[in-house]
């Protein structure tokens, strides 16, 4: 191997070494679900989310069939995601989880890389992002299959800019329609990063007058879409549940606006301070340097974070969601911070300063799980015990109802059975094949043995059992338990 060629290959493994490192301390610390540091998934709906993710996939590994045996409004993608790991064993989930996060470093890194040639510098933008991940404590999370190809599209959209290459924006255009085509059948509003880039594409196109390549690209942004929405479509059709993954997946999925509207007013005022306070630091950061930056950056930075911060908000009036947009905003920030960094008298001060500051925020957000995990370790115990002690192994395969409180899933043996979609309780009136009326019909029948629900208030679920109370009754709860167990009469 010549000296060239042996530099090139220890290069690359500095590159996939480092990315692997984060992403695999990211993972082991932030993914309560899957992580072997959490040997308990934690029945305190913290992080509900991903325990659902993980349940829904692992058991259609085992045969259920989506939107009928488990039923979420999110696409097959997610089902997919936690399937596939599942099937791989125990950290499964783990490893891909991983992967795709190695994969997001990977890019970042080369996207950083193609600016400066400083490490520290070109390590922060994975280290912040590593903190911002960490942040949401729901992992496995459905934005993990996207985040690779948006990393992806970054490098090469940043890379095109750069070059003032038609080539880089076609290839980044082709991971675009990828994530787009994921979002659409995962979570439709997960395609805004996507959206924002293209709108850029298409405005850089037109003011050049270059109608062939806006139409060349667009075909390939289309053609990756269709492909990446006809694979679940096939799978759905061919396992018989086309029509009822459409209607939770496409329609019923706006339900989850009525659903979410008690929790509005806080979430938005939540995401409109952090998306105005986000875009302040953005465009102070932009004006005061802004002669260092081509008009082609400037645009680029203008159209996707104005685009992108508007989307957010305006989801926000509507649901509780965020889109969860990390490796953007960890690029972004440290992509600006350039010009100050390279022109300031004291250049190694400041590129210290800002790797320092990523690893205090990364250092910050990765000691919320452990120390949420600790909060509620002994809660978790006396759960775990109180269900073990209650319910006998005949009724926990298939005749315990588990609403609010998923993880008991995962620590007690509790077998999916009859509408365990109601696990996702929030969800629950999405589904036209579980109705309310359906439920009541089953818990007044001899097929269920017992209910656990959360402490929560569980509007639907306790509306069910007022009108159940002659046929349920509460079993006596140890002192600090955080659920309540009731028995079939």
């Amino acid at each position: 191997m010549s000296n060239n060629k042996k530099e090139i290959f220890l290069h690359y493994l500095l590159i996939i070494g480092v990315s692997f490192l984060f992403a695999f301390l990211t993972i082991l610390i932030s993914s309560t679900v899957t992580s072997f540091l959490y040997p308990r998934a934690s029945n305190n709906t913290y992080y509900h989310d991903g325990t659902m993710f993980y349940i829904l996939g692992s058991n259609m590994a085992k045969g259920y069939t989506p939107y009928i045996d488990i039923y979420d409004h999110k696409g097959l993608y997610i089902f997919y995601y936690t399937a596939i790991g599942a099937l791989m064993g125990r950290f499964g989930v783990f490893l891909i989880q991983v992967i795709l996060l190695t994969i997001t470093n990977v890019f970042l890194y080369k996207a950083m890389e193609m600016h400066v040639n400083k490490l520290l510098l070109i390590l922060s933008p994975i280290i912040l992002f590593s903190g911002l991940y960490a942040i949401n404590a729901q992992q496995p999370y459905d934005s993990d299959l996207e985040m690779p190809f948006n990393a992806i599209m970054m490098y090469f959209y940043l890379k095109g800019i750069k070059e003032d290459n038609d080539k880089d924006f076609l290839i980044g255009n082709i991971f675009l329609g990828i994530s787009a085509g994921i979002a659409i059948n995962l979570r439709m509003i997960d395609a805004i990063l996507p959206l924002a880039f293209v709108i850029y594409f298409g405005v850089r196109y037109i003011m050049k007058k270059d109608i062939k390549n806006i139409l060349i690209n667009a075909s390939v942004v289309l053609g990756a879409m269709i492909v990446m929405t006809v694979i679940p479509l096939i799978h759905a059709s061919a396992g018989g549940f086309l029509e009822d993954m459409i209607k939770a997946v496409y329609i019923n999925n706006f339900k989850y606006i009525e659903l979410a509207k008690p929790e509005l007013l806080t979430n938005k005022i939540i995401i409109w301070v952090y998306v105005l306070l986000l875009g302040g630091v953005f465009a102070l950061l932009l004006v005061r340097k802004r002669k260092e930056f081509s008009k082609d950056q400037i645009m680029f930075i203008a159209i996707t974070f104005l685009l992108t911060g508007i989307f957010e908000m305006v989801i926000a009036r509507y649901s509780h969601y965020i889109v969860l947009l990390q490796p953007y905003y960890a690029l972004m920030l440290i992509y600006l911070l350039l010009p100050y960094l390279n022109n300031e008298k004291h250049p190694v001060m400041f590129e210290r300063i800002t790797f320092i500051t990523s690893s205090v925020i990364m250092l910050a957000t990765f000691a919320i799980n452990p120390v949420m995990y600790i909060k509620f370790y002994d809660t978790d115990e006396i759960d775990i015990s109180y269900v073990n002690d209650t319910i006998d192994e005949e009724s926990k395969d298939g005749h315990t109802l588990v609403f609010g409180v998923p993880g008991l899933y995962l620590t007690t043996n509790i077998s999916i059975g009859y509408g365990d979609f109601a696990a996702q309780v929030n969800h629950i009136d999405m589904s036209d094949r579980f109705t309310k009326e359906a439920l009541m019909n089953y818990l007044e029948s001899a097929d269920s043995h017992y209910v656990i629900t959360g402490e929560y208030d569980l509007s639907f679920i306790q509306g069910v059992f007022r009108e159940l109370t002659t046929s349920y009754k509460i079993i006596n709860r140890p002192v600090g338990a955080s659920i309540y167990i009731y028995e079939h009469i």
